[in-house]
């Protein structure tokens, strides 16, 4: 018994924890994040090949953890938004919680669940309003079409489910 518990300890100390349960049993597995692989491929043009979706949930994909939505590239996880709260009315999805790489320190994303997608709907700053359409102002990202905080939400939160 005792060896059970060190084993469990060495375990969580290496980062290898039981997998996090998604927010929602919706949720749950690898998302397909096409976009963020669109967008990569226009920085390099030398990568025309589209990956295919299957392709994507092995390389390129978010996971719906119940403490952040993280998205996974290169081998490498980073949180993009950090959920406290969860609600649901019928096919919305509606995210509480604040997006590091922002600064935020609330904000609310509301999703739309519908035919095995994930579509973006608005994103909500502290105050209560869109902020959807405010330009992004990152003029490298700009050259690629990114020119507003929904399209950068959109590269993250524009999915599709995989059958991983």
């Amino acid at each position: 018994m005792k060896g059970i518990r060190l084993l469990l300890v060495v375990l969580a100390l290496a980062g290898c924890s039981p997998k996090d349960d998604p927010l929602l049993p919706e949720l749950k597995a690898r998302w397909a994040a096409e976009s963020a692989v669109k967008l990569r491929s226009g920085l390099r043009p030398a990568d025309k090949t589209p990956a295919s979706t299957q392709e994507l949930c092995r390389t390129d994909y978010v996971t719906f953890g119940k403490r952040a939505v993280t998205f996974h590239s290169g081998g490498q996880a980073k949180p993009f938004f950090v959920v406290r709260e969860v609600r649901r009315d019928w096919s919305r999805i509606i995210l509480v919680g604040a997006a590091p790489v922002f600064g935020a320190d609330s904000s609310s994303v509301e999703l739309v669940l519908r035919d095995g997608e994930i579509r973006l709907d608005d994103v909500i700053d502290e105050r209560g309003r869109s902020v959807r359409y405010q330009r992004f102002e990152n003029a490298e990202a700009q050259q690629t079409g990114v020119k507003t905080i929904g399209d950068v939400f959109g590269l993250v939160f524009d999915l599709k489910a995989c059958s991983v």
